[in-house]
């Protein structure tokens, strides 16, 4: 229980979180202001390359705490400044930087393309490249779709680790331990337990020979980790240990909050939630006024952990604290986690007004991000402009060059040939007088010959500044692409970001629609074909046992993707408490309270608009075999005897309506082997076939009725490849669901 004390501490610690931050954020940007400008002095001044690397590295390392943006773009200065004076060795070694970022970063195409530009210029200039395949390695293995490339990668920079001369050398023994430790988590990903151990061993025993107290205490993390994932917290709680007193001996703390947090998870693990909330205590009181991110990490793992122990009202607590530090640091990935933990649980909780409003939070941070398609549509058209542009100024520049090039080799030419000319008639002729006529041409020719010359010195003058006037443009290109490219970076982060919350929400709207277990406890026999348009879906089907009543019902929201998906967790919600409070016995009343509880959500947020949801809702009491069954624009089909029976829906949606009515309720007696038909009108409104028409009413009864003799499971397939057939490549336009019932009284 949270009590007023708490709620104070939180509302003081906010305030002085938000103070606290944002004084330090002031001394970080002074930081980086003065880095800015010891740079720029330094390029004025020529300084030394090492000594300009190490300012352009600091900077990258202030901007790398709390601003990725930021470190990316000055990796790419740092790259541009040293290919314009021909410093491979300081690219090479930023080519490495970026692909460690990225690959850190789980963008694995980017950090492939680092690694390869660095293994490129490494073999040009006949470097050692082992390193370079123990990167390209780790990214196959971060991927985890291809291992025998990753081995491959591996094996390649062993061969070079174990060369004679490299044996005893520590930065090859420290490339085995990583390869050592990356065998480990393969063969544990494969199954292979003996092995992964043998290797993990292996590699700490490396490192403690070298007595590198990072690598270590990053081994005991990593060991401690292995076993965490294999449920063997006792194990995993032996290494964090040893991790955390290697920290605390060699005064490397870089590891000992992780290893703490670590540990603290590993102990809630064994349920051993006194341990584990005292090791968070303390590592928050060593945090304090230190590490915001650390803080970040031990607020959100309070959250976590309260939440895997279904406190929820604790969880809410931490995870507000730890969104104010999302705000603080600009974390916005964690943001995102952040609402979607939250708005499970409030969904969870029953309560919809605050599950809508975290999950419109969640969908407007979405959008945000998602704007940036626009940008990166608008950069690939300048870049292909620009490419163009460089290409034209290039060709111009070469014609130029041998335009004057066979120009001077000509006057060169002519000019030695009338020298020569010249000579041969001051040996021909004797006389003075010929002579003086000679010596005058002669004197003439040298003029002209002079001013010839000073023509082609003006020539390569302007050949120079065409030559200046090209490198400019030339840089000012090369500027631009590495700011395009750069922003297509950013966008693929974006990309990765919004994919991944999309799964999340998927797996939200797959966790509350019902199992198999359930299904198969209220129907021996049914279907269930379900295709949404996108990641998640407008459309749902919903199942509910209450006492003898099986309540079963299949429902199209309001648009499709995320609105609609959100619309439906409200409208679940919402059934599963009208149900379980019984607050009416019939399906139509069911439908009249649903459709008042989405008004009144709208109604909150100040909007009567036109959304809200079509729904087929039938209850079935097994013990009179009466069925009854209510629509808002859905129909149920009944097929009996190789007949189709339709009810039809009230026109009527759930939400707003100009010429609002009550759902009429519709009582059937039902009989063995009848087969209950309930579904959106997706299928039916599908594009497709020769003619390129809609599925239609008709097309759909004809359907369900050649194939009503016919298991369901068989049913299933055919509505499948019925619909895909129909569709034949063309784009679906909404999302489809179809739920039978095939009518088989309960055994006693």
């Amino acid at each position: 229980m949270i009590t007023f004390s708490k709620i104070i501490k939180y509302i003081v610690f906010s305030i002085l979180l938000n103070l606290s931050v944002f004084n330090s954020f002031g001394q970080k940007n002074t930081k980086t202001e003065e880095l800015i400008t010891l740079l720029n002095k330094y390029k004025t001044e020529n300084k030394s390359d090492s000594l300009i690397e190490s300012v352009f590295d600091e900077l990258y390392y202030e901007y790398a705490k709390n601003n990725s943006e930021k470190a990316i773009e000055t990796a790419h200065e740092c790259i541009l400044y040293f290919k314009n004076i021909k410093n491979e060795y300081y690219v090479t070694k930023w080519y490495d930087r970026l692909g460690d970022f990225f690959i850190n970063k789980g963008l694995y195409s980017l950090s492939l393309e680092y690694y390869l530009k660095s293994l490129q210029n490494k073999i040009l200039y006949h470097k050692n490249t082992a390193w370079n395949h123990v990167n390209i390695g780790n990214i196959y293995f971060a991927q985890g779709l291809d291992y025998s490339r990753a081995i491959k990668e591996y094996n390649k920079a062993l061969a070079s680790f174990n060369k004679p001369e490299n044996l005893n050398n520590r930065n090859s023994m420290l490339g085995k331990a990583v390869i050592y430790s990356n065998f480990a988590l393969i063969f544990r990903n494969t199954n292979k337990l003996d092995s992964s151990i043998f290797y993990a061993q292996k590699a700490l025993k490396i490192r403690l020979k070298l007595n590198a107290d990072k690598e270590i205490i990053y081994s005991y993390l990593i060991l401690g980790n292995f076993y965490q994932d294999i449920e063997n917290p006792d194990s995993a709680i032996f290494y964090y240990t040893k991790g955390i007193n290697f920290s605390k001996r060699s005064n490397y703390n870089v590891y000992l909050n992780q290893l703490k947090i670590s540990r603290a998870l590993a102990y809630s693990r064994k349920k051993d939630y006194n341990i584990s909330f005292k090791e968070l205590y303390n590592a928050e009181k060593e945090n304090v006024g230190k590490s915001y991110i650390n803080l970040f990490e031990i607020y959100e793992t309070f959250s976590l952990i309260y939440f895997e122990k279904n406190e929820f009202n604790k969880s809410i607590f931490y995870t507000k604290i730890a969104l104010n530090y999302c705000d603080s640091l600009l974390m916005f990935e964690n943001k995102i986690i952040l609402y979607q933990r939250i708005t499970n649980i409030y969904v969870k909780l029953n309560k919809v007004d605050s599950a809508f409003f975290y999950q419109t939070k969640l969908i407007n941070l979405n959008k945000l991000l998602q704007n940036s398609e626009i940008e990166k549509m608008q950069f690939n058209y300048q870049i292909e402009e620009n490419e163009k542009e460089a290409k034209i100024l290039s060709k111009n520049i070469q014609k130029l060059e041998e335009k004057n090039y066979i120009r001077l080799l000509f006057l060169i030419v002519s000019g030695v040939l009338f020298l020569i000319s010249i000579l041969f008639g001051l040996v021909t002729f004797s006389s003075r007088k010929k002579a003086k006529i000679a010596n005058d041409d002669l004197f003439h020719s040298i003029n002209i010959i002079s001013f010839e010359k000073e023509k082609i010195e003006k020539v390569n003058q302007q050949l120079m500044e065409k030559n200046v006037e090209t490198e400019i443009q030339k840089e000012k290109i090369e500027k631009f692409l590495e700011i395009s490219k750069l922003q297509k970076e950013k966008i693929e982060m974006v990309h990765k970001e919004v994919t991944d919350s999309l799964e999340y929400a998927k797996t939200i709207q797959t966790a509350l629609l019902p199992g198999d277990a359930l299904l198969l406890k209220m129907f021996q026999n049914y279907l269930v074909f379900f295709e949404p348009k996108n990641v998640v879906s407008g459309d749902f089907y919903y199942a509910s046992k209450i006492f003898s009543y099986n309540v079963f019902a299949v429902a199209d929201c309001t648009g499709h993707g995320v609105p609609g998906a959100f619309l439906s967790i409200l409208a679940i919600s919402h059934l599963n408490e009208i149900l379980r409070r019984g607050e009416t016995s019939t399906s139509g009343g069911v439908l009249t309270i649903l459709r008042e509880r989405i008004k009144g959500v709208f109604k909150f947020f100040g909007s009567e608009n036109s959304n809200g949801l079509d729904i087929a809702l039938c209850t079935i009491n097994q013990e009179n075999n009466i069925l009854q069954y209510a629509g808002a624009f859905n129909p149920l089909y009944i097929i009996r005897n190789n007949q189709i029976i339709e009810y039809k829906a009230t026109r009527n949606p759930i939400g707003f309506y100009h010429n609002e009515i009550e759902f009429e309720n519709h009582e059937i007696e039902i009989f063995e082997n009848d087969i209950f038909y309930i579904f959106t009108d997706g299928f039916l409104d599908q594009m497709g076939g020769e003619k390129d028409k809609k599925f239609s009413k008709t097309r759909f009864k004809k359907l369900l009725l050649s194939i009503s003799e016919l298991p369901l499971d068989e049913q299933k397939n055919i509505i499948n490849s019925t619909f895909h057939n129909w569709k034949n490549g063309s784009e679906q336009i909404d999302d489809v669901t179809v739920f039978a019932v095939k009518w088989q009284k309960p055994l006693l």
